[in-house]
C-alpha cells in the first residue's frame, strides 16, 4: 500500500509539474508572437516570407553539429567511434557500458541530437500549416525563429544537465510549432463561441491575413 502510495504521488507530482511546464511554455511563446520582439533579429533585407526557411536550415545545421560534436565527444573521452556502427555504438554510450571520463556529457550530446530530430517534424508540420493556411508573415517568422532560439538554447542545457530550465526551453519550442499550426484556426473558433472580445482574441489578434 505504501509503495502504492508513492508511486500514485510520484505520478502526480510528474503530472502536475507537466501541466505547469507547458502552461509556463505556452505563455512565453505567446508573449513572443504578441510582443514582436524576436522580429527585431531579423535583418532588414531579409524579407519576413523568408525567415522560416532559413530557421530550417539553421535547423539542420544544428542536427549535424549535435551529431559531430557527440562523434567528437567520444573519441575524446572514449577512445574512438566505431564508424561501422554507428548506432551500436551510441546505445552502449547511452546505456552507461563506458563509465569513462566524459561519458555524462558525450550521452547528453547524443540525446540533445536525437531530440533535436524528433523535433524537426513538427516543426516542418508547423511551417506548412502556417504558410497554407495564410498566416502573416511576421507571425510565422515569429514563431519560426522562437523555435530556433528555444533549440539553440536546448543544447547547452542539455549538456549541462540543467534539466528544469532545459524542459521548459523545450515546451516553448513545441509550443510555438504548435501554435503555427492552431493559430490560423483560433480566430473562427473564438468569433463562433466567445464572442468579438473574448480574451483569446485580445491574445491572437488578427492571425491570418
Amino acid at each position: 500500500m505504501l509503495k502504492r502510495a508513492i508511486s500514485s504521488g510520484g505520478t502526480a507530482h510528474t503530472l502536475s509539474c507537466t501541466v505547469t511546464g507547458m502552461a509556463v511554455a505556452l505563455g512565453l511563446a505567446s508573449a513572443a508572437l504578441s510582443s514582436g520582439i524576436l522580429l527585431r533579429l531579423i535583418p532588414s533585407w531579409l524579407p519576413y516570407e523568408r525567415v522560416p526557411f532559413v530557421c530550417l536550415g539553421v535547423y539542420f545545421g544544428l542536427f549535424q553539429l549535435t551529431a559531430a560534436i557527440g562523434r567528437l565527444a567520444t573519441t575524446t573521452f572514449i577512445g574512438s567511434f566505431d564508424n561501422k556502427q554507428p548506432r551500436a555504438m551510441k546505445t552502449r554510450v547511452l546505456a552507461g557500458s563506458d563509465q569513462l571520463r566524459g561519458w555524462s556529457f558525450t550521452a547528453r550530446m547524443y540525446s540533445a541530437h536525437a531530440n533535436t530530430a524528433e523535433g524537426l517534424p513538427i516543426f516542418l508540420a508547423g511551417i506548412y500549416a502556417a504558410r497554407e493556411m495564410g498566416m502573416k508573415p511576421e507571425r510565422q517568422a515569429t514563431l519560426s525563429l522562437l523555435v530556433i532560439v528555444c533549440r539553440l538554447l536546448y543544447v547547452p542545457l542539455y549538456a549541462g544537465d540543467m534539466d528544469l530550465l532545459r524542459s521548459v526551453v523545450w515546451s516553448t519550442s513545441f509550443c510555438a510549432s504548435m501554435l503555427a499550426v492552431t493559430l490560423p484556426l483560433l480566430p473562427d473558433v473564438v468569433s463562433d463561441y466567445m464572442g468579438t472580445d473574448g480574451w483569446l482574441v485580445l491574445v491572437v489578434g488578427d492571425t491570418c491575413e
